[in-house]
This record gives C-alpha cells, sequence and structure tokens, in this order.
C-alpha cells in the first residue's frame, strides 16, 4: 500500500497529508472492523520510520489509544 501523492504538494503539506491518513487508517482498524483481517499493529509495520512520531501526536491528539511500538 502506498500513500504517496503526486510532486503537486509541497513537501510540508504531503508528509501532513500522510500522516492523517496513516493516522486514519490506524485508529479505524483500531476500532476494529468485521471485513478487515488486518489489525493495526500489523499495518502500523508499513508506516515509514520517520513519520511514526508524527502520526503517535496526531493519534493521540484524536484521542485514539493505539500507538506504534518504537
Amino acid at each position: 500500500m502506498s500513500l504517496r501523492h503526486g510532486s503537486n504538494h509541497p513537501p510540508g503539506r504531503r508528509s501532513d497529508r500522510q500522516i492523517g491518513l496513516w493516522a486514519d487508517l490506524l485508529a479505524d482498524l483500531d476500532r476494529g472492523a468485521p471485513a478487515i483481517s488486518t489489525t493495526a499493529s500489523e499495518m502500523a509495520e508499513d508506516v515509514p520510520r520517520q513519520l511514526r512520531g508524527a502520526v503517535n501526536n496526531e493519534l493521540a491528539r484524536r484521542g485514539c489509544p493505539f500507538r506504534i511500538s518504537a
């Protein structure tokens, strides 16, 4: 799965968008969905290392208890 966007987004906005998308996905997986067999922990392994801290901060800001392990 790739969350990359075209080069028409400035780097800061692209990173913010990626952080938001990862946070959306992980929060939804943490809540659970019967039709999805992947867990938030499994999907978190695919989050780029350079985004993990920011994604964890975004999850906390949203009140989601899930965090990506270091």
